[in-house]
């Protein structure tokens, strides 16, 4: 992916109506901004965000839905550098969520929670890394 994102203009970020273009947050006592940049699909959905941190650097992190739905697909965090962390979620047929997997290289995926619901509807169990809650 290609970061559509340039300093210090923000003239590449797509934005929607009614929707934030960025937060900047300022540092009271040293000259430390942190800020986030937004930008949007045709849906109204955060597409990408990237932060700068002091110390840190720029940190990009893009999401990817699911176009009948809306659901999230994709968490990708830093994709396609050196310290990327993936998210994927599977829904069921109701558009609930059933499993969280993550992976560093997109190849490797660990689940991370599973998801059971009642009869009801009504969530019911979630196991994280073998722990049930």
């Amino acid at each position: 992916m290609d970061a559509f994102f340039y300093f210090p203009s923000l003239n590449n970020i797509e934005l929607a109506p009614a929707r934030v273009a960025w937060v900047q947050v300022k540092d009271k006592d040293n000259n430390d901004e942190i800020a986030t940049y937004y930008s949007y699909d045709i849906h109204g959905n955060v597409k990408s965000l990237l932060q700068r941190i002091p110390q840190l650097g720029n940190k990009r992190i893009d999401y990817v839905y699911d176009l009948v739905s809306g659901k999230v697909n994709f968490v990708m965090y830093q994709y396609g550098k050196a310290d990327q962390f993936i998210h994927r979620y599977s829904y069921d047929s109701d558009n609930r969520i059933k499993e969280v997997h993550t992976s560093s290289d997109g190849f490797i995926w660990e689940k991370d929670a599973s998801y059971k619901y009642s009869d009801n509807q009504a969530y019911r169990k979630l196991a994280c890394h073998g722990l049930v809650n």
